[in-house]
């Protein structure tokens, strides 16, 4: 039989795979869709770091709440105190993480949009 192998794997790992691919696709159409004219415009080495920069966050962003959904769901069905714990530390770790990326982005932000509208 010509065909792919099919990998075995479990349905939980192919369904977070799935999520991954919706949520990068969604970030995806959201940077398109959020890009601005005047930067899109300007392609000065300046500016389209300042933009990379941007972007990646922009990425963290999106991993990162999954990684914090991951979490939630996780901590709902624990079963153990111990793993519960470990749920949640890992989510209060999240928050701390996602606070610190937010103002990160907005410096980014502010950033490219001096170094773009400067070029």
């Amino acid at each position: 039989m010509g065909g792919r192998k099919r990998l075995r794997t479990r349905r939980g790992i192919e369904m977070s795979m799935f999520v991954h691919r919706a949520f990068c696709a969604a970030a995806i159409a959201a940077m398109a869709l959020a890009g601005s004219t005047a930067w899109a415009a300007d392609k000065s080495p300046p500016c389209m770091k300042a933009q990379r920069k941007v972007a990646k966050e922009e990425n963290w962003q999106v991993r990162g709440e999954a990684m914090m959904e991951r979490d939630r769901r996780g901590r709902e069905t624990c079963a153990t105190k111990a793993v519960c714990a470990r749920y949640d530390s890992r989510i209060v770790e999240m928050e701390k993480r996602k606070l610190r990326h937010d103002s990160q982005l907005a410096k980014y932000r502010a950033d490219a949009a001096t170094a773009c509208s400067a070029g």
